[in-house]
């Protein structure tokens, strides 16, 4: 499949309108823009432009190569939860960021899941969806262990209103085999992680977690334990995520969810976990992590 091109000059870009993130989501990575697109047979249909800081020749072609990818495998990856780009933008004649739907009216998941108004039940609901999601993908027949979501953080989904579904929006950050894997939130600055190499193995040219069935079960549990907790979980060291760990078994937390919480700081391989599982979670009490 050909690579889809929108161009515009200086000019016309800057008359575009940005769009306002709130300050709890934040991307080191782009500008974000609204565009009205009327070309062709499409009338006042609008587009969200990711203008990339990073454009430097190879920044740029690793990007190129990832949304290349995702546009060849569009077949198996045009499901109703993920937001896919469809195409590269350039800018004065140089290639800066990609075009993608605009989902106007949503909600960030990270205003829910970070939000202590919102029950703990209901916050269950959004991550049993989001594992759901993540699941699919991993078990996509012909992306077997070739695609993996890169960067998976709260701030990378959106509750879209409209069609009350929760979907993926950085879709662009994936890692498909051959690509050059992108800075994740909760494996970058990781340390614990460190002592299972083999397990969560790096690229040898950028120092990054090369994403994985293994990263995926990690980020998401991060995510889970970010909720039960109130704590930032991927922050705790070694000893203090074994001992939050065991303070859930003392609490009465499914042993299937423990065993999967434990054998991710492992070097065996992580334990399944099913959606399903955290319906079996006891909202009434109360998680949250004290040192």
């Amino acid at each position: 499949m050909g690579l889809s091109i929108d161009y515009f000059s200086s000019r016309q870009f800057k008359k575009l309108e940005r769009l306002q993130l709130s300050d709890c989501v934040t991307t080191s990575e782009s500008q974000q823009f609204i565009y009205v697109e009327t070309k062709g047979n499409i009338k006042n249909k609008k587009k969200l432009i990711k203008k990339f800081y990073r454009d430097t020749p190879t920044d740029m072609s690793n990007k190129i190569s990832i949304v290349s990818r995702i546009l060849d495998n569009k077949d198996y990856l045009d499901i109703p939860e993920l937001v896919l780009p469809e195409g590269l933008v350039a800018i004065d004649g140089k290639i800066s960021g990609i075009k993608m739907p605009l989902i106007e009216t949503n909600i960030n998941m990270i205003f829910l899941l970070n939000n202590p108004n919102v029950s703990l039940k209901k916050k269950l609901q959004h991550l049993k969806s989001i594992l759901k999601i993540l699941q699919k993908l991993l078990n996509i027949y012909e992306l077997k262990d070739e695609f993996f979501l890169g960067d998976i953080q709260e701030s990378n989904f959106i509750f879209d209103v409209v069609e009350q579904r929760i979907k993926v929006i950085d879709v662009d950050s994936s890692y498909f085999t051959g690509t050059t894997p992108l800075p994740a939130r909760y494996l970058a600055t990781n340390k614990a992680i460190d002592k299972f190499d083999k397990k969560y193995p790096k690229d040898p040219k950028t120092n990054l977690h090369i994403p994985s069935r293994e990263t995926t079960y990690l980020e998401f549990a991060y995510m889970l334990l970010n909720v039960l907790s109130n704590c930032s979980s991927h922050r705790f060291t070694y000893d203090e995520y074994y001992y939050y760990v065991a303070h859930l078994s003392d609490m009465g937390i499914n042993r299937k969810i423990i065993e999967f919480l434990e054998s991710l700081y492992s070097m065996e391989q992580t334990k399944c976990i099913e959606p399903e599982d955290l319906d079996t979670i006891n909202c009434r009490k109360d998680y949250t992590y004290h040192k």
